[in-house]
Order: structure tokens, then C-alpha cells, then sequence
């Protein structure tokens, strides 16, 4: 049976819990549990205890697409919506 190589690298964030948006190696995350791609190669993530959701650019900046960080379920645009610890 051929072995197959396989290379797994970090495409963002530092290792240590924070919330800090950024170029990849700078940015900071606290719990993402859930990602998605969108049509234009954004990697969307949810950083779960950072009550946001993240967008990763194809060129590796990151960036706050939804909520204010403070726990709590209110509607509104980007910088005014409030999630509740969002996963998946």
C-alpha cells in the first residue's frame, strides 16, 4: 500500500486564546468551533467564547464579519449583533 504525504499548517491565529483580528500569524481566537468557505475563498470561522464570527482572507487577514463580543441574542447590523457562544 502507497503512503500518501499529507502537510497541515496553521492558517491562522497564534495558539493562544484572545481576541484579536490581524494578519494569520497575529490574530487570536478563543474556542472556534466552526468553519465554512465561502464563494470567494473566505474561510468563515465561529470563535465560539468570542460570541463573534471571523472571516480569513484567501491572502490570510483576519477580520470580525458579525457581533460585539459580548454574549447576548440581538439582531442588528455587524458591529451591533450579539451571539450566544456560536458554533458549527
Amino acid at each position: 500500500m502507497a503512503k500518501s504525504s499529507t502537510v497541515v499548517s496553521t492558517l491562522a491565529g497564534t495558539g493562544e486564546k484572545g481576541d484579536r483580528d490581524g494578519e494569520g500569524n497575529a490574530a487570536q481566537f478563543n474556542d472556534p468551533s466552526g468553519v465554512a468557505v465561502d464563494g470567494d475563498g473566505n474561510v468563515i470561522v465561529a470563535d465560539t467564547h468570542n460570541h463573534r464570527i471571523r472571516k480569513v482572507s484567501p491572502q490570510g487577514l483576519v477580520s470580525t464579519l458579525a457581533g460585539t463580543g459580548a454574549q447576548g441574542h440581538r439582531d442588528g447590523d455587524t458591529t451591533a449583533a450579539q451571539f450566544k457562544r456560536p458554533r458549527g
